[in-house]
């Protein structure tokens, strides 16, 4: 009996140890540990595993200068050289231009001062005013004894008129007793308003024969240029001379320099009559002898200027076609002549005293600065 006990109790403990191994248990089953596994992981199996970060080889940086001896590359290696990085601290380096000095521009008949009367400006100075810059003179000598202080004042309305927008001003005298005489009464005047230049207009049928018969005196007490121009002077302005065209030629060497002891700043070259006949040629080598004997003595300051007229220039068209080559274009002789002198001289006068001249003034200053 007691056997048979033994045995039921055997048999009952073999029972429940294969009822354990063939089911589930909760506790005797080991649960794997998961390490650093986010929370959200346990709601989302698929995330259980952390995502593995292989890692990328480092790119080797391809040169951005491409030696010459290289084909050209093909559009993958142009790609990758577009997707390498550049440091920003090592500015790639530029070429900078080297500067190429230039030279001061050579004056051309487009930017000389043009010099015309002060009744001109007045009357043409909106027409005229794109031809900018111009210089004014008022012509204060008269040959008519009766009209000439009815002339002068009118002379100095049309002047005073002409230099309130800051033109530069002169003055035209024909002899020293009438430039003295306004200078006391005026000459103060004169220079509060702007005007800086006197011009000595020596002509025999204007200027006194005892003034005449001096101009090549090589005292500069005597010589009536250099008188002129101190008294000029001593009133504070610019002294230029303007004597007939072969005038200025034929004085001597020992005259000029007593012009400039007495203070003469300049010279102006009536070229009018001369430029009319002649190829540009040999007036350009005119004009360049005598500006260079000129400045030999006195110095590259001292200042030239020329003079021309509209209707002796329309003249010299027809003699350029003719006789010298030219191609025909109004006032296109004078224009080349101007422009090839340009660099020597300070300024263009250009003369008109009539209504006939004065009408051609506006469009003759344009050409000159075509």
């Amino acid at each position: 009996m007691g056997r048979v006990i033994i045995l039921s109790v055997l048999i009952a403990m073999l029972f429940v140890v294969n009822v354990r191994s063939e089911g589930e248990s909760p506790i005797s089953t080991p649960v794997p540990t998961i390490t650093n596994t986010p929370k959200m992981s346990l709601y989302l199996p698929w995330l259980w595993q952390p995502i593995r970060r292989t890692p990328v080889p480092t790119r080797t940086r391809i040169p951005t200068r491409i030696p010459t001896s290289t084909r050209t590359p093909t559009m993958t290696s142009t790609m990758t050289s577009t997707m390498t990085s550049v440091p920003t601290n090592t500015p790639t380096p530029t070429n900078t231009p080297t500067p190429i000095p230039t030279s001061t521009p050579t004056a051309t008949s487009s930017n000389i001062p043009i010099m015309i009367s002060t009744d001109n400006y007045n009357t043409y100075k909106t027409q005229i005013s794109p031809y900018a810059p111009f210089t004014v003179y008022a012509w204060m000598s008269d040959p008519f004894l009766a009209q000439r202080e009815v002339n002068y004042t009118n002379a100095k309305t049309q002047l005073v008129n002409a230099v309130s927008d800051g033109t530069p001003g002169g003055i035209i005298f024909t002899s020293i007793g009438r430039m003295q005489e306004k200078l006391a009464i005026d000459g103060a005047y004169y220079r509060s308003i702007g005007v800086t230049t006197l011009y000595y207009n020596t002509e025999g049928e204007l200027t006194p024969a005892s003034e005449m018969n001096t101009l090549n005196n090589p005292d500069p007490l005597v010589n009536s240029v250099a008188r002129f121009a101190a008294i000029a002077d001593s009133y504070g302005f610019i002294t230029i001379w303007g004597p007939i065209r072969n005038t200025a030629d034929s004085v001597s060497n020992n005259a000029i320099q007593a012009m400039l002891a007495g203070g003469l700043d300049g010279i102006g070259l009536q070229e009018q009559k001369f430029i009319e006949t002649a190829c540009c040629n040999t007036r350009i080598s005119a004009v360049n002898n005598t500006v260079s004997r000129w400045r030999g003595l006195a110095g590259s300051n001292f200042i030239v200027g020329i003079q021309v007229m509209a209707s002796r220039c329309a003249n010299g068209d027809t003699y350029g076609v003719t006789n010298c080559g030219e191609s025909y274009l109004q006032y296109e002789h004078c224009r080349v002549f101007v422009g090839a002198i340009a660099s020597e001289i300070n300024s263009l006068g250009i003369f008109s005293m009539n209504p006939t001249e004065n009408a051609l003034l506006p469009g003759f200053i344009a050409a000159m600065r075509r």
